[in-house]
């Protein structure tokens, strides 16, 4: 999967010490060593792993999962997380929607969840202009404080009639 300025190529669902380093970079992890991180990760329900590369140097932007994925509720959560170089290139919502998109081409399923705290939010752009499905208050401790976790969900609907569109206008034009 491919847009003008990245390709997800399909990994592993083990974790990796890049992965570890990136979530490490982010502030969203804990966990004293590769091996606690490695075992957490684990423990999770991974459906889909990617490697986001930067096309043009083929150099690693970050990473993108689906997972916990309920065929029979119709649903997946979505996971992408982006190195902060490569997201101040605008690559996040390229990495985002070509997630969804193999989420929703892969399986039946009527909706991808995304979970996100005012922290990030802006990473999402208009994604986040519907209110949130569910908020989880004082949730996350992140930054010194605890954050509100928000949960978002985009509908097979919402995917077909005003986003997939779009989507393919990022695929590289041959």
């Amino acid at each position: 999967m491919k847009s003008r300025r990245i390709t997800l190529q399909p990994k592993s669902t083990a974790p990796t010490a890049e992965d570890y380093n990136l979530i490490l970079k982010l502030g969203l992890d804990s966990t004293s060593n590769f091996e606690s991180f490695s075992a957490a990760m684990q423990k999770k329900s991974i459906d889909a792993n990617f490697s986001i590369r930067l096309n043009g140097d083929d150099s690693a932007a970050g990473f993108s999962m689906l997972l916990d994925l309920d065929q029979d509720a119709g649903h997946v959560h979505t996971a992408v997380y982006i190195d902060p170089a490569a997201a101040r290139q605008g690559i996040g919502a390229d990495a985002t929607l070509l997630t969804v998109n193999y989420a929703f081409a892969m399986w039946n399923i009527r909706k991808v969840y995304f979970e996100t705290t005012d922290a990030s939010s802006g990473d999402f752009g208009a994604m986040l202009e519907k209110p949130p499905e569910a908020t989880l208050n004082d949730y996350i401790f992140f930054r010194g404080r605890l954050w509100d976790l928000k949960v978002y969900a985009l509908t097979r609907d919402e995917w077909e009639k005003e986003l997939y569109d779009y989507v393919r206008k990022l695929a590289p034009q041959d």
